[in-house]
């Protein structure tokens, strides 16, 4: 059987395939257009976030059964198409907890300590930049987690290592700890915010106007989640006035952003180019579970992380 991988990924999947017997064709190039002209008789799809599996990909006769996606987001995969045409949808939930995790609390420390500005001061000669009184301690303060799934749990953990006071936010029922709140008392009652949800209909502009305006001044919002759970628009407005003190953005509405952005020209707001998953170690596992859902359907089982259910294939794969 062929698995056809769009875009580059870490070696540990393609290796899994190919240890398995499998055939795995490279695609000349990450172009959706190209891959409708490659794909041929391929079972499965390796796909990956950055451009993901259109639906255009569906508009050529295919032989696809799986769709492995190296990534959790699956935003930019057509699932909906995928499920009707009967193909499995796979992603990699756990892969990259630590990772993401973990960059949230550097963006939440380097937002506190104001790192930035002090490096950018003192490499101008500004000493005298030390007497500020710029930063601050994170040991007391609030850190409202909207999002309480692996990473939140896990940013949860970290957070509270460092003495810090936690408030969550979870539509899931069987999420409910001692700590979750209201999301309107998460915005109004958080130092720091920081998002781990998936970016749907549902949770589209969750951060808009009216969530900005009950922050406190001296608030922090960090977004290692998805563009589009912010509104950009709203939030430049907010910093830009100085009605939150900062915000540090992993991931930006439209991406990959240009320079004229204009987030990037304000002061007061971090941002890097949606990597906050992308570790050497969380490439390698995201690489690897990916190619294990493939197998998984191809050799005729459930998959472990699956993301739809696709109808016929319920009872075939229980």
């Amino acid at each position: 059987m062929k698995v056809y991988i769009g875009q580059d990924v870490s070696v540990s999947g393609p290796e899994f395939l190919l240890k398995k017997g499998y055939e795995v064709i490279m695609a000349s190039k990450a172009d959706p257009l190209i891959w409708m002209k490659e794909i041929g008789d391929a079972d499965a799809f390796f796909s990956r976030g950055t451009i993901g599996c259109p639906g255009c990909v569906f508009d050529v006769d295919n032989n696809l059964k799986v769709i492995g996606n190296y990534g959790v987001g699956t935003d930019k995969l057509d699932v909906m198409r995928a499920t009707e045409l009967g193909i499995w949808v796979t992603n990699t939930p756990i892969a990259n907890t630590v990772s993401v995790a973990e960059h949230t609390i550097a963006l939440i420390l380097a937002l506190a300590s104001d790192l930035l500005e002090l490096d950018r001061e003192t490499r101008e000669g500004n000493w005298e930049i030390r007497n500020s009184g710029l930063s601050t301690e994170l040991y007391g303060k609030t850190l409202g987690i909207i999002g309480y799934g692996a990473i939140g749990r896990k940013v949860a953990a970290y957070s509270m290592s460092l003495g810090m006071k936690i408030l969550i936010y979870s539509r899931h029922p069987e999420a409910v700890e001692k700590w979750e709140v209201s999301l309107d008392e998460i915005f109004s009652q958080s130092d720091f915010i920081t998002l781990h949800v998936p970016l749907t209909s549902q949770t589209y502009h969750m951060v808009g106007a009216r969530e900005l305006s009950l922050m406190k001044k001296s608030a922090f919002l960090i977004n290692c989640a998805r563009g589009g759970i912010v509104d950009d628009c709203e939030l430049y407005k907010s910093l830009l006035q100085k009605k939150i003190a900062g915000a540090a953005l992993d991931c930006l509405e439209d991406e990959p952003a240009t320079a004229n952005c204009p987030l990037f020209r304000l002061d007061n707001v971090i941002v890097d180019p949606h990597t906050a998953g992308q570790t050497r170690e969380a490439g390698e596992r995201m690489s690897l579970h990916a190619a294990m859902g493939i197998d998984d359907v191809l050799q005729g089982r459930k998959p472990q992380w699956s993301v739809n259910h696709p109808e016929h294939l319920r009872q075939s794969l229980s």
